[in-house]
């Protein structure tokens, strides 16, 4: 798995406080990003606060997914 279970739990405690949270990995060519950020103008569509992106590189392959909350950020990493 890309996250431990203790990087979940700090991404989770970042959403509770309201603060941004900045969390990266480097796995040989794959990198990751993961950051708490504030929705603000865009916080109607979201209907949260804070979203969490996840950034995933790969060489030449980048992609972002958006998430309400760690449990959905789980289910999509598997």
């Amino acid at each position: 798995n890309l996250l431990t279970e203790n990087d979940f739990k700090a991404i989770q405690a970042a959403l509770d406080d309201g603060r941004p949270f900045t969390l990266t990995r480097e796995f040989g060519t794959v990198r990751i990003a993961v950051e708490v950020q504030e929705t603000g103008k865009s916080a109607k569509v979201w209907n949260v606060p804070y979203i969490i992106q996840f950034r995933k590189m790969d060489r030449n392959i980048f992609s972002i997914q958006n998430f309400k909350s760690v449990e959905e950020m789980r289910w999509y990493l598997g």
